[in-house]
């Protein structure tokens, strides 16, 4: 589809000078991406306690720099795209479904406290920890059953809110010298599409702001087994890697672009992070 990169573009390289400028095309989503509009450098309203002028451009307030509004163009597609009725990126309308809005959390009280730019998210493994609480127990009986909870203690969005990522709850018998073969048991945390003639979602097993996911494990007692480990892990470019190796298995690839494709999935492959990690010892 010829019209494909310049609907990308529209987000993740927006300025019209970066349409013909391949340098600055690559420098993607650049300050005057949000701050300048029809020639106007704009910027958030001041703090009322702020007292000495802030160092940087002058700029005219805007008041929707402190809304979530304001991320909206960006941050959710339009719905006539929606893929089983939602759009893959759909991340402000689960905000604005959600108890944050009427608590009037915006956004940028999460991603921009304080007005500051490192923009945190799902590639800061220590932001996400603060996001959802792992919890999980061992009920009583004769046969080995642990329930594991996740719950989005802290996202104002689904968790993960896009395609793009995926968590992984895993829950497995340890011995004394660590995992016991075919014990393990892993649970998806994500939206998962296919892409044939068009968007398929196959599943949709996220969880929504302040909800929980719950997953049971129900196996027998591994000889020598002494605890159950129950472990979360983030996988923030789970899309990317499974793309980047459907490229390279393909035999007609140059080898330029295999080399390429070989680094961007080696860097996508590093993400992965344990969000949070839990041993329950086994009577």
């Amino acid at each position: 589809d010829p019209a494909l990169p310049l609907r990308c573009n529209t987000c993740h390289a927006p300025l019209a000078e970066q349409q013909d400028d391949a340098a600055l095309r690559a420098e993607g989503v650049t300050c005057a991406a949000c701050h300048v509009r029809e020639g106007h450098k704009l910027g958030p309203p001041v703090p009322v306690h702020r007292r000495l002028p802030a160092p940087g451009m002058a700029a005219r307030p805007e008041p929707r720099f402190a809304r979530s509004d304001f991320c909206l163009p960006c941050h959710n597609l339009p719905l006539d795209v929606a893929v089983a009725g939602r759009p893959l990126l759909d991340t402000w309308r689960e905000w604005a479904a959600s108890p944050y809005l009427p608590a009037g959390v915006q956004c940028q009280h999460c991603h921009q406290p304080d007005g500051r730019h490192h923009f945190r998210g799902v590639h800061d493994v220590a932001f996400v920890r603060g996001a959802v609480e792992l919890r999980a127990h061992i009920e009583a009986g004769d046969a080995l059953r642990v329930v594991a909870e996740v719950q989005n203690i802290g996202a104002g969005h689904h968790f993960p809110t896009t395609a793009t990522p995926r968590a992984v709850l895993r829950v497995r018998q340890l011995g004394l010298n660590g995992p016991l073969a075919g014990t393990e048991a892993l649970w998806a945390l994500g939206r998962t599409v296919e892409w044939s003639d068009g968007w398929r979602e196959v599943a949709d097993t996220r969880v929504p702001a302040s909800g929980v996911a719950t997953r049971r494990y129900t196996r027998s007692r591994a000889a020598g087994a002494t605890a159950i480990e129950v472990s979360l892990h983030i996988f923030p470019d789970w899309y990317y890697a499974r793309f980047y190796r459907g490229r390279l298995a393909r035999t007609d690839l140059p080898a330029a672009a295999r080399a390429d494709f070989a680094a961007a999935l080696a860097e996508a492959e590093a993400s992965a992070q344990l969000v949070d990690v839990i041993r329950l010892p086994l009577p």
